[in-house]
């Protein structure tokens, strides 16, 4: 922000954008690269983005001064390529990116309490006050959140936060349809809707949603970018409560992944009282709870993890005895040394 800043403050265009719409709430002006570069959907080594040479947006990126794009770990190499061919092709330029000048955004570079039981770890970053006045004090819940690696963990973690509120919950059900693209294949027309409502891949939202009043809920589609509905339902700010409508929208996941196209129209939302630690990445909290009982498996995860809060006191880990029943906790930090070169 103090680099965008200083830009603008000569009255220079700089574009500030990141990978993924948490941490494009903190830059000035900001939003996901998904969103300002029109990345397609569907995408591979050769895909381009969405936008005309002719249009308003390519006018803008020719004259822009620089591009700030936070977080680029987390997008897709395949992302990344279709935006450097599609600004040589605005800018009439074989150079990379356009030869537009792009800051590159991430952090490549203490021990918290561990416990031992899951319950506790929810109870520790979700006391059961803060439950029981969630509709008083929503903010409660923008300052915590219970971390893991795996969606099925974070389903399982939301759930069981969810059922301590003491409100009654609405189950909001998805309408699922599977075709094929190629060929016609009786059986994926015959797939029963109930069989369909068990596939819940992560950036879907889940086909049966439930939902209480006062729980927080994560957008899994950006909204509105200049009223802050991006991938997180964030706080207003200003104390005041504000009511937002959020249309079922029908959304629609490859072949990549099934022998089939799954479309399910339904409220973009999932709850996020946990999310994984790579979806946090970006944002800044004053509690955080960390479930290692799955362990971290990639380069830096666990860093991201323990970085999440701004003060050492505000973390708990959850994380499995040792085998060999010794008194003291081991956990283990992958690091790629050769990632750290680059």
């Amino acid at each position: 922000n103090a680099l965008c800043n200083y830009f603008r403050s000569q009255e220079e265009i700089v574009l500030c954008v990141a990978s993924s719409g948490i941490a494009s709430l903190l830059l000035s002006g900001g939003c996901t690269s998904h969103f300002r570069f029109k990345m397609p959907i569907a995408i591979n080594e050769t895909s381009f983005c969405y936008i005309t040479k002719k249009g308003h947006l390519a006018d803008l990126l020719r004259s822009i001064t620089l591009i700030i794009w936070d977080e680029v770990p987390m997008q897709n190499k395949l992302c990344f390529g279709a935006v450097d061919r599609s600004l040589k092709d605005i800018c009439s330029s074989d150079k990379l990116l356009g030869s537009i000048p792009v800051v590159l955004g991430e952090d490549f570079v203490q021990i918290p309490p561990v416990i031992r039981n899951v319950e506790k770890l929810i109870s520790k970053i979700h006391p059961k006050q803060d439950l029981d006045r969630s509709l008083e004090n929503p903010h409660f819940f923008f300052k915590s959140a219970v971390l893991t690696t795996q969606n099925s963990v974070v389903d399982s973690l939301n759930e069981m936060v969810l059922d301590l509120m003491p409100r009654d919950s609405i189950t909001l059900l998805s309408a699922d349809t599977a075709d094929t693209s190629e060929q016609e294949n009786d059986e994926i027309h015959r797939l029963a809707p109930e069989y369909l409502q068990t596939l819940n891949p992560p950036s879907f939202p889940p086909a049966k949603l439930t939902l209480k009043k006062g729980c927080i809920v994560m957008f899994l589609r950006n909204l509105n970018s200049q009223k802050g509905l991006f991938s997180v339902l964030h706080e207003d700010g200003s104390g005041n409560k504000q009511i937002e409508v959020i249309p079922r929208v029908q959304l629609s996941i490859l072949e990549d992944e099934y022998p089939f196209i799954l479309t399910r129209k339904q409220f973009p939302v999932r709850l996020s009282f946990a999310m994984t630690i790579n979806k946090v990445q970006g944002q800044s909290l004053e509690n955080v709870g960390i479930d290692l009982r799955n362990p971290t498996f990639t380069h830096r995860q666990l860093y991201v993890a323990l970085s999440r809060s701004t003060n050492l006191k505000g973390i708990r880990i959850l994380h499995q005895p040792n085998s060999d029943n010794t008194n003291y906790s081991k956990i283990e930090n992958i690091i790629y040394p050769e990632l750290l070169l680059n």
